[in-house]
């Protein structure tokens, strides 16, 4: 159980405040002196703010960040709450400077420092974390939660639904697991149900980016591209049975430099047979070696000189016929084997050349190919580029039909919480007839005397909407009035919180109330009003907090003679009030 116990500035700021139980009006009280201004502005709903900024809730913070209060940075005021929660005190320390550290610990020890997140998860275990709860709770829930214990005069104006006083734009699933849980109503259901329709909605527009993206690359919805698969799949199948059959004999890709390369070694070749060719001619012209010689006219020549030296010229002569004819049949002989060597690499040459022609004949040939080649080529461009268009079309189709598959396995899985919630709805009769009777109550002790309930209402359904299988409904008496209309958003608030507090559960048992009652009779104001007071003498640790202004809750001498023997001691119950000029207001000055 937490309740508060007092806040206050050790810097001046504002006058303490000392909370108890029953009813802590923060009233607004005219001076008398400024004629025609409203009591707005003067610190009523300030009050509850700070208390909101000192826990750390969402509401507060940008109200003192702001620029008009800037002084209280500038002054570096700071204050404290301190309040009780399972038996032991604590107390909480803020400043107004951005970022500044929240100090947080038991007030009869040293307090530590913490930044605004780590103090909302210690506060989230210690405020809203019922750990007797049969069912699902989270820490990340507190900014939302201790909306519901602490509401100041914006949240309460934007609010219409009883059951969302978070904000408007939350799933109605989600806000019933909230109120669920503080009812005390198993909501894992609820919580799951929630889950679910956040990853189908996720699943859904996933979908309907792929839908967007199939229709953007083809310009065609999903289920032309659908049929589209289907024949595109058939050609390329179609292109790819018709090309298997053709052999390919080279890489036709190569054709062309084989071609170089073969007839560069062909003209190689042929200038290694000219020059063969010469050396055979040249060889054969070498055969001509003239051995023969005139001896007898050289004898003779001698002879006519000396007829010895006649005889002698002449043996020498034979002997040097001799001599070159040996030399001739010799160098004959050697030439024929240069000969036969030059003839042998000629034939080779020669076949080397015809190999070479062969295979530039077969290349020419296949290189003429190519042009029936062009076809084919075509036909595997466009089996590529058909085989592209194919696979990306096919796995925006799989990743389509993948998310369809997970939706349709969401939608089972919600059906299936869906039964879950049904069923147990069923067998929670008994608690929700507890819940009603306390709503009625309220009514029966708030409502004018002369007014019938028979027109209000409270039920839990099961339903078959989409938003929520679940559906609260909730109805005061006359209905077509403003306030009346307004009445039942305190009326569920007060339904809840005597539900927590009579079953001592450990959450807060303070209820801050800022605005809630605008618009509502006065009669019914005081008698509300004296209705929680009447109650908390039964139930010690209620805290009612409730910010109004004197003509709200100070009936008229007229509507007190109505209102019969109906007392209730405003006084006693007054915590603070505040007036219309600077000295009366909280922070002793208009801001």
């Amino acid at each position: 159980m937490i309740n508060l116990l007092r806040i206050f500035s050790d810097t001046g700021l504002f006058k303490p405040v000392t909370f108890h139980s029953g009813v802590n009006l923060i009233l607004g009280v005219p001076s008398g002196k400024r004629e025609g201004r409203e009591l707005n502005g003067v610190g009523k709903s300030t009050l509850v703010r700070l208390i909101d900024f000192a826990l750390v809730g969402d509401t507060a913070k940008s109200y003192f960040v702001d620029e008009r209060c800037s002084f209280l940075r500038e002054d570096k005021h700071s204050f404290e709450v301190e309040f009780t929660a399972n038996g032991s005190h604590y107390r909480i320390r803020r400043t107004f400077a951005r970022n500044a550290p929240i100090s947080f610990g038991k007030t009869a020890e040293a307090v530590a420092e913490y930044t605004e997140s780590e103090a909302k998860d210690v506060l989230a275990q210690l405020l809203i974390v019922d750990p007797d709860y049969a069912g699902h709770i989270d820490t990340d829930w507190y900014r939302s939660l201790i909306r519901f214990f602490i509401t100041d005069d914006k949240s309460s104006h934007q609010r219409t639904d009883p059951l969302n006083w978070v904000h408007s734009s939350i799933r109605k699933s989600e806000y019933l697991a909230y109120n669920y849980y503080l009812l005390n109503l198993p909501n894992q259901h609820l919580v799951e149900f929630d889950r679910l329709s956040r990853k189908l909605k996720d699943e859904k527009e996933h979908r309907k980016q792929i839908e967007a993206r199939i229709k953007e690359e083809t310009g065609k919805a999903v289920q032309h591209v659908r049929s589209d698969l289907a024949r595109m799949r058939a050609q390329i199948d179609e292109y790819k049975e018709s090309l298997e059959t053709f052999q390919f004999l080279e890489d036709y890709q190569t054709i062309e430099v084989d071609l170089r390369e073969v007839t560069s070694q062909i003209a190689e070749k042929m200038r290694s047979f000219a020059a063969l060719k010469r050396r055979l001619a040249h060889l054969e012209q070498s055969y001509a070696l003239n051995v023969n010689l005139d001896v007898e006219h050289v004898t003779r020549l001698y002879g006519e000189l000396d007829a010895e030296l006649a005889s002698f010229v002449r043996k020498r002569l034979d002997e040097v016929i001799t001599f070159r004819q040996d030399i001739a049949a010799n160098r004959k002989k050697f030439l024929i084997e240069r000969e036969r060597g030059i003839r042998d690499e000629l034939v080779s040459v020669e076949s080397q050349v015809v190999s070479l022609e062969v295979r530039r004949s077969q290349l020419l040939g296949w290189l003429q190919e190519r042009k029936a080649l062009d076809a084919i080529r075509n036909s595997y461009e466009r089996i590529a580029h058909e085989s592209e268009q194919y696979e990306r079309s096919a796995s925006r189709v799989k990743a389509l039909e993948e998310e369809e598959r997970k939706i349709a396995e969401t939608n089972a899985a919600m059906a299936e919480t869906i039964v879950e919630l049904h069923r147990e709805r069923q067998s929670q009769d008994t608690q929700i007839s507890e819940i009603r009777r306390t709503f009625f109550d309220i009514l029966k002790n708030t409502i004018y005397i002369d007014e019938s309930v028979d027109d209000a209402f409270f039920d839990i359904k099961a339903t078959n909407r989409a938003t929520s299988p679940l559906a609260v409904q909730i109805e005061v008496p006359k209905r077509d009035s403003l306030g009346k209309s307004r009445f039942k958003l305190p009326v569920y608030d007060l339904t809840v919180f005597l539900r927590i507090v009579t079953q001592m559960r450990r959450l807060p048992h303070f209820l801050v109330h800022d605005g809630v009652l605008n618009g509502v009779d006065v009669k019914t104001v005081v008698q509300f009003l004296k209705y929680i007071k009447n109650r908390s003498e039964k139930l010690p640790t209620m805290q009612y907090l409730v910010t109004l202004n004197e003509d709200q809750v100070m009936p008229s001498v007229k509507t007190m003679a109505e209102m019969g023997d109906i007392k209730f001691d405003i006084e006693s119950a007054v915590v603070a009030h505040y007036g219309d000029v600077p000295e009366r207001m909280i922070f002793g000055r208009e801001y």
